[in-house]
């Protein structure tokens, strides 16, 4: 009898639209990546996960039909909103008040526009954390952040951040351990 294994993927793409691009090319980039991904959804057996309102309204404004289908694929459980952040932010400089409406701007489009309220805070790239945001993420509503960098932040993949508070939310780290 063979032994086969199950395998789970997160099926995202880290799209920096305006970081190394000028517009027109990070909505290009963007518009491309996600008719990617729901051709993917629609063919395979496949969820596919994106985050930033700022991508979404690219989508929106220049492919609405893109946006439909879009919307279409979360209702079917093959498109999934995670992070729900306005835009992934640098998390060494702005100020508490920032973190709140980058997470609250967020939740308004998400649930206006697709009826979902993401409860996963995503941020890939930034360049450090403050101990100050899981406090920030727990009483926003979100139970959970995954981020890439700083490599060295933890030693573990998954764990249990504690912010000052006392306030905790399951962490990942995609590039830990």
């Amino acid at each position: 009898m063979e032994n086969k294994k199950k395998i789970h993927m997160i099926c995202n793409a880290h799209i920096d639209p305006i970081w190394q691009w000028d517009l027109p090319e990070g909505v290009s980039a963007t518009i491309s990546t996600f008719y990617t991904a729901a051709k993917l959804a629609d063919e395979f057996d496949y969820i596919f996960c994106h985050n930033e309102v700022t991508v979404y309204k690219y989508v929106e404004e220049y492919a609405p039909e893109l946006f439909e289908r879009i919307k279409e694929l979360v209702k079917a459980g093959k498109w999934h909103i995670m992070g729900g952040w306005y835009l992934q932010p640098d998390c060494n400089m702005i100020s508490g008040e920032s973190f709140v409406r980058q997470i609250r701007e967020g939740e308004r489009y998400f649930k206006e526009k697709f009826g979902v309220k993401p409860t996963t805070a995503i941020n890939f790239d930034p360049f450090g954390h403050t101990v100050g945001l899981v406090q920030i993420i727990k009483k926003c509503g979100q139970d959970s952040y995954m981020f890439m960098r700083p490599y060295d932040f933890v030693h573990e993949h998954d764990f249990v951040w504690r912010g000052y508070d006392g306030s905790e939310i399951y962490a990942h780290c995609t590039n830990g351990g």
